[in-house]
């Protein structure tokens, strides 16, 4: 298998990382959110650290969907 000079780079330059480098990304904070919460206050959760957030979104189950019949 033949490897690119990029690919190479990119594979020295992910191990060359410290391990403070790598402690500081994997302490990004976050939270996800549902249809149980009625309310969120994204910038409240800004302030407080967090970086992203995670909405799931699905269909609802058969037996609570509108049907047009």
């Amino acid at each position: 298998m033949k490897l690119s000079a990029l690919a190479i780079a990119s594979i020295l330059g992910f191990a060359a990382a410290t391990p403070a480098q790598i402690e500081k990304r994997a302490t990004v904070q976050g939270f996800d959110i549902s249809g149980y919460q009625p309310t969120v206050d994204f910038a409240a959760a800004y302030a407080s650290g967090a970086r992203f957030v995670i909405i799931k979104v699905r269909p609802p189950p058969p037996a609570e969907q509108n049907h047009n019949n």
